[in-house]
């Protein structure tokens, strides 16, 4: 259950997005190819992957041993914090078109209505509410900021509710229910031409 909880409202935090029509593009555009991404999230000041890899190890000291090497090398692939992105030229080229941008985004995260504050130079800013997206609701806003045609960051801020029950969630976890404030950010760096 707080597995579910935590992909949709990680969802929530990078999603969803409704745009006015008259949105400026963002610059410089971005390389197409492939990308590396770090993210960070924090909930109420928890780091939630470390958390997330803390209950993963704990289930495991609850494995026989017979079992474990396996389970440890499926878990291994999805512990690192990077992850790695394709941007195509059709990718690119929604940086021209907020609206498409945000259009994509908005199919993620249904449950939440973001608008758009802000397009313009180097800056794509929003902010919006979500009402019980799978548990959470609360504010939130956020930007998109083009550092370079090589790298962008991402950065979302919000104060809400997660409705994950207490007794549901993990010990490493307990901080993250109820009210809590979260903060997620991501630096993607170019990394190749080639995505494969």
């Amino acid at each position: 259950m707080w597995q579910t909880a935590t992909r949709t409202f990680l969802a929530c935090l990078t999603g969803s997005i409704i745009v006015s029509a008259h949105a400026q593009s963002i610059s410089p555009l971005p390389e197409t190819g492939l990308w590396e991404v770090e993210s960070t999230t924090l909930i109420n000041g928890q780091d939630l992957m470390a958390a997330i890899r803390e209950t993963r190890r704990a289930m495991l000291e609850q494995i026989p041993e017979e079992q474990r090497a396996i389970m440890e090398a499926m878990m291994q692939e999805d512990d690192d914090d990077n992850a790695y992105d394709c941007i195509t030229e059709a990718d690119a080229a929604n940086f021209r078109r907020p609206e498409a941008l945000i259009n994509e985004l908005q199919q993620d995260m249904p449950g939440c209505t973001i608008a758009l504050t802000e397009s313009g130079g180097n800056r794509l800013a929003f902010a919006g509410t979500c009402a019980d997206a799978d548990g959470f609701t609360g504010d939130m806003q956020g930007e998109i900021v083009m550092v370079s045609a090589r790298e962008m960051r991402h950065s979302i801020s919000g104060t809400g509710t997660l409705d994950t029950p207490a007794e549901e969630l993990p010990p490493s976890m307990q901080g993250m229910s109820g009210n809590v404030e979260t903060q997620h950010t991501e630096v993607a760096r170019w990394v190749a031409a080639d995505c494969r």
